[in-house]
């Protein structure tokens, strides 16, 4: 139906000052009392792709901000993963530029004296770049569908450390075509 929900009893997740269920609940991601929430869909101001912040304050959750990529229009994949650590978020958009190859994105939003601001984004020319999101302290964990713009290959997975707000590549972590299923760290 659309809904995401958290908590017990189960509440459902609107937007703030709105009866409107979030579009394509895509990716949910809680840490503590603040919870994350991406949509490929679209917001009641027409643009597409977004994530809300909900904080959960005296056990009810209440919509804390919304945050955006640097484009609302369709396709947009912006939304379809999130990865939540303390005070950072970290949004995937696999799309790209929604034409084909889809080169994706990756954006990283920080919460400093309790506003959420924008703080990097990671382009690619890797095709479904942004696809999964993971995040662990200052270290976040990229995923794409395939490694550069050849879609007969396997997924990779990139490793970013993040210092100062900005996005470093540490590590790219692919397939040991050695060994079938085997991963190698290069």
């Amino acid at each position: 139906d659309g809904s995401c929900g958290l908590g017990l009893p189960a509440q459902v997740l609107m937007s703030e000052g709105s009866n409107r269920l979030l579009d394509y609940c895509d990716s949910v991601a809680i840490r503590g009392d603040t919870a994350l929430l991406g949509s490929t869909g679209q917001d009641e101001d027409g643009r597409w792709g977004y994530a809300v912040v909900f904080r959960r304050v005296d056990g009810v959750w209440m919509e804390e901000a919304r945050l955006f990529g640097d484009r609302h229009y369709d396709p947009n994949c912006f939304g379809y993963s999130v990865a939540l650590g303390d005070d950072i978020a970290v949004v995937g958009d696999y799309c790209g530029i929604g034409v084909f190859p889809d080169y994706g994105s990756v954006h990283v939003f920080e919460r400093t004296a309790g506003e959420w601001r924008y703080t990097d984004k990671v382009s690619s020319g890797i095709v479904g770049f942004g696809y999964s999101v993971a995040v662990s302290d200052r270290t976040i964990l990229v995923g794409s569908l395939y490694e550069g713009s050849d879609q007969s290959s396997r997924g990779t997975a990139y490793v970013y450390t993040n210092s100062g707000g900005r996005l470093r590549e540490a590590a790219k972590l692919e397939p040991d075509e050695d060994r079938p299923g085997g991963w190698a760290d290069q």
